[in-house]
């Protein structure tokens, strides 16, 4: 018999999946808040929150609880994975600075092309 303590406690909503290539090249803490993005961004295309040009909402509170990621490390995570053309962020000050981001799909799959 299953435990239910061990099911809860280790299924796929008790834990991130990261990709050890894309750690080695961008680190641990940019692979993880990239691995959120990705969902972030398909619930927001699900709610009807993402915007024509890609760009979808996040708040950093909601980031920090599904990562563990303070907004000092999500803020170094995004500079990584925008120096490597991964990610766009913008901030929208008449929306009370409301995070938005826009993952480059194109680079991010050139990264796993290129990748052995």
């Amino acid at each position: 018999m299953r435990n239910k303590f061990t099911r809860t406690a280790l299924s796929s909503k008790g834990y991130l999946q990261v990709n050890k290539l894309l750690a080695r090249e961008v680190g641990l803490t940019a692979s993880m808040l990239l691995a959120e993005l990705v969902w972030q961004e398909e619930l927001a295309h699900d709610k009807g929150t993402a915007e024509a040009d890609g760009f979808f909402p996040a708040f950093r509170a909601e980031l920090e609880r599904q990562t563990t990621l303070s907004p000092k490390l999500q803020r170094a995570a995004e500079k990584d994975l925008e120096s490597v053309g991964m990610l766009t962020t913008r901030v929208d000050k008449a929306g009370g600075n409301q995070l938005f981001y826009r993952l480059n799909q194109s680079a991010i799959a050139r990264f796993f092309q290129t990748e052995e």
